[in-house]
């Protein structure tokens, strides 16, 4: 195989980039100043003029390619970094003859036919050893992180092939690696050898057909996640997406590839904004992986993505979320003017804060009342019963989302520096009983006149924690009772000589039934009325 024909088969269908051609007259001195390591750049798809380039070298050098395209033009004393790298064709493994490695290169073989699963699709005899290569079906060019998710998957299936093996195998996993090409000599020693084709009929390969294999251990920085898996034909869940929807324009637009100022429009841009989305507002990396790809499953022509692109792209958004996150307390902590505050805090929660205040009510007595608290948003108010449940994360998510229909953004950590900010811009009121409690208890007691079991004897009903339903009658209710399922189901911390006078202000009645008989004693029972606006 020539030169030309070695790069065309690889390189076939290149748009972008260079390939580097790098050459030494003596491959064993490596820091000879009058025989440096040299570079020829030439374009990707330049296929021919890269052959001549090899064989003009060939004549009296050792002659190496980069396995990666590279994105820019380089020097001549330089071969670029893996950071360069733009683009692949295969995966590889150099497998050298020497002591405490191979004993021949017919052993080489004979342990390349043991490897499962993945048969070489070309073996390359170097001189001094054989390069294996698993050559993909079509060139690699990378989208957004996918050259972490490469590096990953050349790890990995090195490591694999390395631990299969009973003899030493060096480290060629670095995406700026160089191997000889075919059709040209290995000068190193004293015998001139040819570098020649052994296979060239192998299988061809996906990216993804290497997925088990992936290894980050040292790939990238990032913590990629692996909680998911890549199911073709899945649906994000539908209550979250709606949410999401509805209270994040921009990931709305983002799902209908309308939105604008991005830095292109391409598909995987759009799902960068959905996923960022996604996160701030609690998803799991499944969930996230579901909607990325209904979202690209829109497309009818789109291709698939491989599982590292999705889990690059869920890397990338939880790593932009705790910056934004660490970001946002910072400023929190810094400062106590009330608009700068209602901003971040908005930005943190997802939908915009107006005002947050505590309310002292007032009940019909004068005395003062347990405080509540209103958050006001451009969606709505929030009415918050008790300090310990705007103190609580969870409840607040299932508050903001059972009033307004709306996702809370923040996550637990970030909540203390939520709360500690709105004690800072509180505005303390007091108010008229009728502006606060009044409608979550008429609200509160129609819920639990319809929950609860039902008995037309007071008796069966006082013993079993019903509600009594006389024939024709109004229902009636134990106080006790509704004040502690007020407080479980509600988070209303309302106890009898507070709940009282709301229920009587509503059109509750406090009933007494005298002169009951339970078993051989007599006994009475304190009842109330349901109010006429619950009754049905």
């Amino acid at each position: 195989m020539t030169p030309h024909e070695w790069f065309q088969l690889l390189y076939d269908g290149a748009t972008t980039g260079y390939l580097t051609i790098s050459h030494k007259r003596d491959a064993g001195a490596r820091s000879d100043p009058a025989d440096p390591f040299a570079t020829r750049w030439v374009l990707a798809h330049d296929t021919a003029g890269a052959g001549r380039e090899a064989e003009a070298l060939a004549a009296d050098c050792n002659v190496w390619f980069g396995l990666g395209v590279r994105r820019d033009l380089g020097g001549d004393m330089e071969r670029g970094t893996s950071e360069d790298v733009i683009a692949l064709p295969c995966l590889w493994m150099e497998l050298d003859v020497k002591p405490g490695a191979f004993e021949s290169k017919e052993a080489i073989l004979r342990f390349l036919s043991t490897i499962p699963h993945k048969p070489c699709s070309m073996i390359v005899d170097s001189g001094h050893g054989l390069h294996a290569y698993w050559i993909f079906r079509e060139l690699w060019y990378f989208e957004d992180d996918e050259r972490d998710y490469a590096a990953a998957l050349l790890r990995g299936w090195q490591g694999f092939v390395r631990s299969m093996s009973s003899v030493h195998i060096d480290y060629t996993h670095d995406l700026a690696r160089v191997l000889r090409v075919p059709g040209t000599f290995n000068r190193k020693g004293d015998e001139v050898l040819p570098v020649v084709t052994v296979l060239t009929d192998g299988p061809r390969y996906n990216p993804s057909d290497f997925d088990e294999w992936q290894d980050w251990s040292k790939t990238t920085t990032r913590n990629v996640p692996q909680d998911f898996v890549v199911r073709p034909g899945a649906q994000a869940p539908t209550t979250k997406l709606l949410a999401l929807l509805q209270n994040d324009q921009r990931a709305k637009k983002a799902w209908e590839e309308t939105l604008r100022g991005l830095a292109d429009d391409s598909p995987s841009t759009f799902a960068m904004v959905l996923a960022n989305a996604a996160v701030q507002s609690g998803w799991t990396n499944q969930e996230i992986a579901d909607l990325l790809v209904a979202f690209r499953e829109k497309r009818p022509r789109e291709n698939h993505k491989s599982t590292g692109w999705y889990a690059m792209t869920l890397a990338k958004a939880r790593e932009g979320a705790k910056a934004n996150s660490v970001e946002n307390v910072k400023r929190l902590g810094a400062t106590e003017e009330p608009d700068e505050v209602c901003a971040i805090v908005s930005k943190m929660v997802g939908f915009r804060i107006i005002r947050f205040k505590k309310m002292r009510p007032i009940d019909p007595t004068g005395d003062l009342m347990p405080a509540f608290y209103i958050i006001e948003t451009e969606a709505g108010n929030i009415v918050v019963q008790d300090t310990a449940i705007w103190l609580s994360h969870q409840r607040m998510k299932e508050l903001v989302y059972d009033r307004l229909s709306l996702t809370l953004h923040t996550t637990a950590k970030e909540w203390p520096a939520v709360t500690d900010a709105f004690r800072k811009i509180q505005v303390e009121e007091e108010c008229a009983l009728e502006s606060s409690h009044y409608e979550e208890v008429r609200l509160a007691l129609a819920e639990y006149l319809r929950r609860q079991s039902k008995s037309p004897d007071p008796i069966t009903a006082a013993d079993g924690n019903c509600i009594y339903e006389p024939e024709g009658g109004a229902k009636m209710f134990n106080l006790t009772r509704f004040g502690n399922w007020c407080r479980i189901q509600r988070g209303m911390k309302l106890g009898p000589r507070n709940l009282a006078p709301i229920l009587e202000r509503i059109g509750c009645k406090k009933v007494t039934m005298n002169n009951l008989r339970r078993g051989d004693k007599l006994t009475h029972l304190v009842w109330w009325s349901e109010p006429r606006e619950v009754e049905n």
